[in-house]
């Protein structure tokens, strides 16, 4: 085992390498009670990127350091072995652990997605990788990766996560499987002639997923989601309209479905004829209502208040995005009468203006105009009427 040390005014990097075994630490013990002495006032980063092994001896002596040293000790570019090691004893619980990430550039790359949080973009070897907008922490990304491969796990028809990558600029992303294929969007606006078979398999596909009983897989409660967002918007409302909002979310009856959370035609792969779902960060387990919600909050609703910021968000020219809801609606209620089916949908409609109310914590990338609008949407047609929608939901 070696290692090299480099300081500055505020901090001092450990350049960790080889392996820490039993051997080494009589030599680490003594070479370091003199440096926790000497720089104790200093952010100490142990930079692993060339570390291959630590043993249980040697994160005691870790343990041991930090005893020594007010702030908690940074490790950075830990390699997969020993980050495997720091997970399972819970070191990354105590201490600040960054996962050594390959790097990639998206430059000149096929930008073929943006959400709230991110951009899909299709890279030169046919993966695809959705970039993290500036500020989305390590953590958070990670946690994303983990929802995806939880949901592929359960045999849905999902994107294969690979690994997460740090994007040239600063920015964090995940590589999913080879995808030599379009959007869903993509192809209805390549083919219209065909949009009713597609939209078939868009409604089955949404169908299995509401039949899947996600309780025995770790994904989040979709209420727990809401109530962070509603708590996260919490400055753009009155406290009664708060209680109002969070009134609502409760009423909704509780399901252990798996719901995708944002669920539209421009996250959706076609591949061999097949759908296969991506961006999957927002799957959950709740009621269908909050996948309808979040379908309807595009679908239905920003293509009335905004066309062309639909158009933008979802790929798909304005007629074909109302079209497309209103087959959703009618496919996967085959057996309700018209009228009951159009309830249902004025239903959704007003039922996703919860997410709509959400705009300040889910959409914080879109155009401050459209923030407000959306913000004011909820005031003025969603709140008044939350009487109305409380018990209503009977599907």
């Amino acid at each position: 085992m070696n290692y090299s040390i480099k300081t500055d005014e505020e901090r001092i990097y450990v350049y960790l390498s080889g392996k820490i075994t039993a051997q080494d630490l009589d030599t680490l013990k003594a070479d370091f009670a003199e440096l926790t002495k000497q720089y104790s006032d200093r952010e100490w980063i142990m930079e692993c990127s060339k570390l291959k092994y630590i043993s249980s001896g040697g994160l005691r002596w870790i343990l041991g350091l930090q005893q020594n040293l007010p702030k908690k000790i940074s490790f950075t570019g830990v390699q997969p072995g020993v980050f495997d090691i720091f997970t399972q004893t819970g070191f990354r619980k105590l201490f600040n652990i960054e996962r050594g990430l390959r790097e990639i550039s998206v430059k000149g790359c096929e930008l073929i997605g943006r959400g709230a949080n991110g951009e899909v973009y299709r890279l030169k070897d046919e993966t695809i990788v959705k970039a993290f907008m500036p500020g989305v922490d390590l953590l958070s990304v990670e946690k994303e990766e983990a929802v995806s491969h939880t949901v592929f796990e359960s045999g849905l028809p999902a994107v294969i996560p690979y690994d997460t990558v740090r994007i040239a600029g600063g920015r964090f992303g995940i590589v999913f499987e080879t995808l030599n294929s379009k959007t869903l969007s993509e192809t209805i606006e390549e083919d219209p002639e065909r949009f009713d078979e597609w939209i078939a398999k868009y409604v089955d596909l949404y169908r299995m997923m509401h039949e899947k009983d996600g309780s025995d897989y770790m994904l989040p409660l979709a209420k727990d989601v809401y109530r962070r967002h509603l708590m996260e918007s919490a400055d753009w409302y009155s406290e009664e309209e708060m209680d109002k909002l969070m009134r609502l979310l409760e009423s909704i009856p509780d399901r252990n479905t798996m719901v995708h959370g944002d669920y539209h035609p421009n996250n959706i792969m076609v591949s061999d004829g097949e759908l296969i779902m991506i961006d999957l960060g927002d799957f959950s387990v709740g009621h269908p209502v909050f996948d309808f919600l979040a379908t309807a909050a595009t679908q239905a609703n920003l293509v009335e208040l905004s066309p062309e910021y639909a158009e933008f968000h979802t790929k798909m020219k304005a007629e074909r995005i109302k079209k497309g809801w209103s087959e959703l609606i009618r496919q996967y209620f085959p057996d309700r009468t018209p009228e009951v089916r159009s309830r249902i949908d004025a239903q959704i409609r007003l039922f996703s203006k919860l997410k709509v109310a959400c705009a300040p914590a889910v959409a914080k990338g879109i155009p401050e105009k459209l923030m407000r609008d959306s913000v004011n949407d909820a005031k003025e047609n969603l709140i008044p009427r939350i009487e109305e929608l409380i018990g209503a939901i009977d599907w």
